[in-house]
């Protein structure tokens, strides 16, 4: 049928492309399609039979004959089509164009490159020939699908630009290569997603067991015929890879966060006084008499907000004073330019990496107790039933009357108000607080915000950085008061924005898409719950449906699968809503110490007070976003958001457009170099650990097998289908399970489990488990199940 079809379109086409005088053969054909392909492609030809005819003459010395035979072949396998229906021109048609694309890394081991034409994603090849790493830019030629390649596939043909030339790299063995001199040894870029190894020269030995920063060469390397090797000089050693401290100074150069500050902005920021100046206080409103109080953890050091409630009618009075940032930091400075190039701090175990240096962060505009500082008020009226009924913001100065702790906060709520007292904490303003904070929470509820309680890691270390204990991050009302406050300080600061119509970068968070939730619906089903809402259900449905889980451990991984569904927030000046939090609009007003976007914000908003318009101006190098991945995501969710806006765009959007783009990306990086090396604790933590059974829950499940969660310990390992005990396991992809042939054993979603550790590799990040089989740690399957699976492995 195929070979008809083809005969018929050869017809068609005859009077476009006619017969090679002279025959050429099926075999030539085929090569000479390639050779056209690529001629075509590299020069973006397209032209009418006749001109393409004498294109391929002069450009590549082809024959009459060859000329037509190649382009008629490409016509009917629709790699050549009509530019326009009927306009008689021709070129190559999209999905064989060749195409320049940014390599990107898998932890499967493998490259993959996405064509901006089409969207459409293919699987690497030909990286033998022409090695790449993840970043590059490379012109890549899709490859025909076939029984060698049965995926989409294409081959780098050329590599336009290195997308990094220093990588962080490990020893991997040494070498002998005959057609090289001297002594040379593989190494491995710690890179979990750059699989590709590096030619150096040099003794292997001398770089055992350290980590170590190696310089690409202009050129590739040939190690044997047709074989070619990235090649590169090792330029500094970081240190020893079983150094503590190493995997931070591996994750600063891995996703190149900036890490010094520049001799200018250091000046700057120098320059600045070690407490308020009197003069500044002019334009202020002195709220210095009233009690603010700092609630924060116990190791932190930059203090962004203080707040202060009381009763007022029937309702409360809520006052939240955000650090002045905008007052000392400029517009187009020094420190302006560090701050938006950073974007963001970014939180290790053990230390930090600051937006702002020292003197800023942790002094002058920290909200330290006993001092005055310069502050942003958002001062609230908030109803009985907790909703904001008039907000206003101005500038004040205050004076933080104790740092308060949230362990301290919580045992005041529990009674015990000795160390909140000891800090100079009004225990009656703690309480006052906590009551505002209860009927948030009612608000809340009525509004159908998704009430998800994120788990954070806690890594206890000691003082030489060994790691001595991994846990849970308590999360407790302490932790929700500040929540709650800062939250309606943030919605009105983004309704003060969008009433007035002004320009400004937005909190927005999209719907989860439909391929999403049916996967999420699957998983729910296995525990009995219903997600309304259909096709487009609201964030009030997620809710309903995670409230009718009852508490324990089903519950923490109905919530998982449920984060697993959502898309991730981004900053961008059009506002499409908040669909967790369930907000018209919001924005982020309460962290410009460690966030570049509430810098933005307050801006804007001080830029009104004062009756101006604030403008800014996109400084930062941006570099670095080509060889993010997150940052090619953030890219795409921004598109995707600019399509459907509603409002027409203002002149400066371009400019909010990209400063939303690097804020975004710079938060995702933050995130994955401090779970990198949370990840990497964890490794290194776990092989450590002595041979034994230790508890868990399995909080994920695919056709590989299991993902289980120690009870006793926050770490997450996998338990491949094969490990799971001595029985052939089908997977039940309805139930999210796996069930045993013979013993009708069931693992699923939410069960407890006792594993042993199997195995630990620190450079992919990965924790092995195997079950073992105590009593008690499994289900038994119901008949009808075991059928099921029968039928499944009989299809």
């Amino acid at each position: 049928m195929l070979m008809a079809s083809r005969k018929k379109k050869m017809q068609d086409i005859a009077s476009d492309f006619p017969m090679p005088d002279v025959p050429v053969k099926q075999g030539q054909v085929k090569k000479l399609c390639r050779r056209v392909l690529a001629l075509l492609s590299e020069n973006h030809r397209t032209g009418t039979p006749v001109q393409l005819v004498e294109f391929l003459k002069q450009s590549a010395c082809l024959s009459q004959a060859e000329a037509s035979a190649a382009l008629r072949s490409m016509v009917a396998d629709s790699m050549l089509t009509e530019t326009q229906p009927g306009s008689g021109l021709w070129g190559v048609s999209l999905r064989c164009a060749w195409f320049e694309s940014t390599v990107q890394g898998r932890r499967s081991g493998e490259y993959a490159v996405e064509n901006p034409e089409t969207g459409e994603t293919y699987e690497l090849y030909g990286t033998r020939k022409c090695p790449v790493l993840p970043g590059d830019r490379i012109l890549v030629s899709p490859m025909p699908t076939s029984y060698e390649y049965p995926n989409d596939t294409a081959q780098v043909e050329k590599v336009l630009e290195r997308g990094r030339k220093q990588w962080v790299c490990r020893t991997v063995s040494q070498v002998r290569i005959p057609r090289l001199e001297g002594a040379h040894f593989w190494v491995q870029p710690v890179d979990p997603f750059a699989p590709t190894r590096i030619l150096v020269s040099g003794e292997a030995k001398s770089y055992r067991e350290k980590a170590f920063v190696v310089e690409l060469s202009d050129s590739p390397v040939q190690v044997c015929d047709g074989t070619f090797a990235l090649g590169g000089d090792v330029i500094e050693v970081l240190g020893d890879m079983d150094d503590p401290s190493v995997e931070i100074t591996i994750a600063v150069r891995r996703f190149d966060l900036p890490r010094t500050f520049a001799p200018e902005v250091l000046a700057q920021a120098q320059a600045l006084p070690d407490v308020v100046d009197k003069k500044d206080y002019k334009g202020r409103i002195d709220l210095t008499d009233i009690g603010f109080v700092t609630i924060d953890g116990e190791d932190a050091r930059d203090f962004d907000d203080a707040v202060w409630a009381m009763p007022h009618k029937d309702g409360w009075r809520l006052l939240v004073a955000i650090a002045d940032v905008s007052h000392y930091v400029t517009p187009e400075t020094p420190l302006d330019c560090e701050a938006q190039q950073r974007a963001t701090s970014v939180y290790f175990p053990r230390c930090v990496i600051p937006m702002l240096p020292e003197k800023l962060s942790n002094g002058l505009c920290s909200l330290n107790p006993g001092v005055d500082r310069l502050t942003v008020v958002c001062d609230m009226i908030v109803s009985a039933q907790g909703t904001v009924s008039a907000y206003q913001f101005y500038r004040a100065v205050i004076h933080s009357h104790a740092r308060l702790t949230y362990t301290a906060v919580y045992a005041a709520l529990c009674g015990d108000s000795s160390d909140a007292v000891a800090r100079g904490a009004n225990p009656e303003d703690i309480q006052v607080l906590y009551a505002l904070f209860q009927v948030f929470r009612d608000a809340r509820e009525k509004r159908g915000a998704i009430d998800f309680e994120t788990a954070e890691t806690q890594i206890v270390c000691d003082e030489s950085g060994k790691v001595q204990s991994i846990r849970k991050r308590d999360h407790n009302d302490a932790h929700r008061i500040i929540e709650e406050c800062m939250l309606a300080a943030n919605t009105c600061a983004a309704d003060f924005i969008s009433r007035q119509s002004l320009s400004g970068l937005y909190r927005v968070h999209g719907a989860p898409s439909p391929d999403r939730l049916e996967t999420l619906r699957a998983e729910l089903a296995f525990f009995g719950v219903t997600l309304e809402g259909d096709a487009k259900p609201s964030s009030k449905d997620f809710d309903k449906a995670l409230s009718a889980v009852p508490e324990g451990p089903r519950r923490e991984v109905v919530q998982l699968a449920m984060l697993r569904t959502m898309q991730q927030a981004v900053y961008s000046p059009v506002n499409i809503g908040h669909y967790g939090l369930n907000y018209p609009a919001y924005t982020h007003f309460t962290s410009p110490i460690r966030r570049y976007p509430d810098l933005l914000v307050h801006r804007t908003i001080c830029a009104a007070l004062a009756k101006k318009k604030y403008s800014p101006k996109f400084v930062a190098e941006t570099g670095w976003l080509r060889l993010s991945r997150s940052a090619r995501n953030v890219e795409k969710t921004l598109e995707e958001i600019r399509a459907h806006a509603l409002v027409p765009e203002k002149s400066d959007f371009p400019v909010w457009n990209k400063l939303g783009l690097v804020c975004s990306a710079a938060e995702r990086r933050a995130d994955d170099a401090s779970r990198d090396v949370t990840s990497w604790l964890k490794c290194v933590y776990v092989e450590s650990l002595p041979s034994k059974t230790y508890q868990g829950i399995v909080t994920g499940v695919n056709r590989a097998g299991l993902y289980v969660t120690l009870t006793d310990m926050f770490v997450e390992g996998f338990v491949h289908v094969s490990n799971i005990g001595h029985d052939y396991y089908y997977f039940d992809e309805q139930t999210q399970s796996f069930a045993g042939e013979s013993s009708g054993d069931v693992y699923g979603l939410g069960d407890r489990v006792c594993v042993r550790i199997e195995s630990v590799d620190v450079d992919t990040r990965s924790i092995d488990f195997a079950l073992d089989r105590e009593p008690r740690c499994s289900r038994k399957s119901s008949g009808a199940r075991r059928k099921i699976s029968r039928r499944k492995k009989l299809v």
